[in-house]
């Protein structure tokens, strides 16, 4: 989980970034895959996952820890 979140973070920092765009960063096929990671990383309080304004059926996500933070919540 950590190597995903990783790869997420070089990516799109703090910025938001959508479904797709977290596919092509995590370099998965499958949607499933990609689907159980986000949720992981969501009920681990490191990114959080909102609906988009414009069109409800849409979620956002958005990182919400930098990786020194998790590291220091993992070494607890």
């Amino acid at each position: 989980m950590l190597k995903q979140y990783a790869r997420l973070w070089n990516r799109f920092k703090k910025r938001k970034f959508s479904f797709t765009e977290a596919k092509d960063a995590l370099r998965e096929k499958h949607d499933a895959k990609i689907g159980v990671v986000l949720s992981r990383l969501a009920k681990a309080h490191w990114i959080e996952i909102t609906r988009s304004k414009i069109d409800r059926r849409v979620k956002e996500y958005r990182i919400l820890k930098d990786p020194e933070c998790i590291v220091k919540d993992l070494a607890k």
